[in-house]
């Protein structure tokens, strides 16, 4: 039992990075979706505020975390 440990403590870190883009990806879907509800010019807007890729915020994020220590 205990020679599985290390494998399970892997495979919920692989979990929770996967489920952190997944979760970015879905929040953004759906403010994508309310963005359909606007006008043209306010879509337009709306749809590039939420246009930036996972691996964009994610770098942008650990950039502002190194910065903050």
């Amino acid at each position: 039992m205990l020679k599985h440990i290390p494998l399970l403590v892997i495979s919920i870190f692989f979990i929770c990075a996967c489920s952190h883009e997944q979760i970015y990806s879905a929040t953004h879907e759906n403010r994508r979706f309310e963005c359909q509800k606007l006008p043209q010019p306010q879509y337009e807007a709306c749809m590039k505020e939420y246009d930036q890729p996972y691996d964009d915020y994610n770098k942008s994020r650990e950039d502002a975390l190194k910065n903050k220590e």
